[in-house]
């Protein structure tokens, strides 16, 4: 083969290798910038699953602490009763039986004194059980509503010999909070002066029930000792820690939004808003929760 045939046989494979390798490089293109399409619609969904797992989690803790909460109420409970109203029984079986051992040995003085003891331990019993079924639903909430009942938890904890003074800041109408959030608004109160009577060392509580353009406030601060609201978490299952999830849960399965300010030496400011507009909130959850 002469040279000018070489030359034109060069020309014409470079001139077919050409078109040949431009389609290669084409589809090589095409499939990275599928496969990029593809991960790029891959991302939201796997954005999705990652946050399903973390929701599943944070359900799993919740519940977790939802049933410490329940546990550790129906100790309370159960210690109460023991301790409380199963001691007075036990005292008032004590004054019978003597009263039946003085009337059979004709000891008629001894018996009637005997006698008049029991109606002293009758009167500690049902003390301590309306003290328990207070604590368990107060029939005030039911009977006079929620400003009533908060009015007498005040006093109460006042008068319990706490060393609290407690202002009261109240401008809702009884209308304006709902029935289901009765319950919720009074376990949050109770459990926050609870805390503050038990570890906040406070001479000043303030506690402040409102209805703003878009919501219902409630607000319970105290001059006390603080905290780090870091730590809540390292508390275990008892405690200021324990309470203070329970307010939080409670304000979330209602609706509410929930803000812990704290910082020792400090004092500590809870504060939940309920907005008026139409977000129905999971009442049954609520409920349980309270």
């Amino acid at each position: 083969m002469n040279m000018d045939a070489i030359i034109l046989q060069t020309r014409t494979n470079k001139t077919v290798a050409k078109p040949t390798l431009a389609r290669s490089v084409d589809h090589r293109g095409r499939a990275i910038r599928a496969q990029h399409a593809d991960v790029n619609e891959m991302a939201p969904w796997a954005l999705s699953v990652n946050e399903l797992r973390e929701t599943r989690r944070e359900v799993q803790r919740l519940s977790n602490e939802l049933l410490a909460v329940q546990e550790n109420e129906r100790k309370r409970i159960a210690a109460d009763l023991h301790d409380g109203i199963g001691q007075s029984l036990s005292l008032l079986k004590l004054s019978a039986k003597a009263a039946m051992e003085h009337l059979e040995s004709d000891s008629p003085t001894e018996a009637a004194q005997a006698l008049a003891g029991l109606d002293v331990r009758i009167q500690d019993v049902l003390t301590e059980l309306r003290r328990v079924c207070l604590d368990l639903r107060p029939s005030m909430l039911d009977d006079l509503g929620i400003l009533p009942t908060l009015s007498w938890l005040l006093r109460d904890v006042e008068e319990a010999g706490s060393g609290l003074a407690i202002g009261k800041v109240v401008t809702v109408e009884e209308a304006d909070v709902p029935e289901q959030l009765k319950i919720v608004v009074f376990r949050i109160v109770q459990e926050a002066l609870c805390n503050i009577a038990k570890h906040a060392d406070a001479s000043r509580v303030r506690v402040v029930f409102l209805r703003t353009e878009n919501d219902l406030r409630l607000v319970i601060e105290d001059n006390g000792a603080g905290f780090d609201p870091s730590t809540v978490a390292d508390r275990g299952r008892t405690g200021r820690g324990l309470g203070v999830r329970g307010m939080k849960e409670r304000a979330r399965l209602s609706g509410g939004d929930y803000t812990l300010e704290s910082a020792p030496g400090k004092g500590t400011r809870i504060q939940v808003s309920w907005p008026l507009e139409a977000n129905e909130p999971n009442w049954a959850e609520a409920s349980l929760a309270a």
